[in-house]
């Protein structure tokens, strides 16, 4: 296996007088409160402006500080008991994190089923994070360890979004932030993976290797689309060393969730910040798509493009969960 890129930069691009480039240290922003970014049009227009803010627009910054609100009143009770459950779920310190409802069970089984198939057992460094009883009772079926907290994240669905970036697709990118938040706050490494996953190997010999010590943060291409220009980053799977850069990272990420709502999509933030933070220290890597497969690789009626062996693949680049399902019978990726 090559060594991958290691993407470092020191400091802000600028250009002295002769033309070449220097890169002088950026002061860092306050560390407990990141900056925020304006929330812009398809034409690049500040929709933040007080002269031009919508009720559509305050309606999101509201949502987001009551949502906001919430998570920091249950944090001691939340962190207690989570705090407890992270120091047996573990390996090396990182914790494997998923979120799963009702709507998503048969996701979940299928990554379950492809990690049998291929002799990975995660289930002693794997926590999932579910809103609702009966996600919990059928996740601890399948032997894995669940914390259950329906007061933390707000009200999330229990069936799956129709279609992505609709209002629930929205709503649950609430909570897919702010349990990684937590488990970053409680001094864990986190690798985050959606429900729509398939192992083939286990990808922490991959993450852990000595040559990317040094990384803060490590995420699957998404594929050549350009509303996620220039890193193509997928926040569908990724790996957060925890570092003080991450936990910055991460943190600006969580505490822009009206961006989120504004845009229909947590990796256009993520994309934002990760470009942001990059030119501010932040070592990241863009995992290479024929060891961590996305799916702009291949479609329903065409699975020739996905690689032989790779360590995950992921079914995204689909419209519902029943595009899904069909994407990966016809690559013969569905186990159950």
């Amino acid at each position: 296996m090559e060594d991958p890129i290691n993407l470092k930069k020191s400091g802000n691009r600028s250009q002295n007088v002769s033309g070449s480039l220097t890169f002088p240290n950026f002061p860092q922003p306050p560390h407990e409160r990141p900056p925020f970014f304006p929330a812009l049009d398809e034409k690049g227009r500040n929709l933040d402006d007080p002269a031009v803010l919508s009720s559509t627009r305050r309606h999101e910054i509201e949502e987001r500080v009551l949502l906001e609100s919430s998570f920091v009143f249950h944090r001691p009770t939340r962190h207690s008991r989570l705090s407890r459950l992270l120091q047996e779920k573990n390996k090396n310190n990182v914790v494997l994190v998923m979120m799963v409802n009702v709507g998503f069970m048969d996701m979940f089984a299928n990554w379950v089923r492809s990690c049998d198939k291929h002799g990975i057992d995660p289930r002693a460094w794997t926590l999932i994070f579910v809103f609702d009883s009966e996600s919990a009772r059928q996740v601890e079926q399948f032997g894995f360890s669940v914390f259950h907290d329906e007061k933390s994240y707000g009200n999330q669905p229990t069936d799956a979004a129709q279609s992505f970036g609709d209002k629930k697709f929205s709503r649950l990118m609430f909570a897919k932030t702010a349990i990684v938040q937590d488990v970053l706050l409680l001094g864990h490494h986190v690798l985050f993976q959606d429900a729509d996953i398939v192992w083939k190997k286990d990808p922490m010999a991959f993450f852990l290797h000595p040559s990317r010590q040094e990384l803060d943060a490590q995420f699957m291409y998404d594929g050549p689309s350009r509303y996620f220009e220039p890193l193509h980053a997928n926040s569908g799977f990724f790996f957060l060393k925890n570092t003080v850069e991450s936990r910055i990272f991460w943190n600006m990420v969580f505490e822009n969730y009206d961006k989120i709502l504004h845009y229909g999509s947590q990796q256009k933030v993520v994309n934002i910040v990760l470009l942001s933070r990059f030119f501010r220290g932040l070592k990241i890597d863009i995992l290479p798509e024929m060891d961590f497969a996305n799916g702009h690789l291949f479609c329903e009626d065409k699975p020739i493009r996905l690689p032989e062996e790779p360590y995950v693949i992921h079914c995204s680049w689909t419209r519902n969960i029943q595009h899904k399902i069909e994407k990966y019978k016809n690559a013969n990726l569905w186990y159950l």
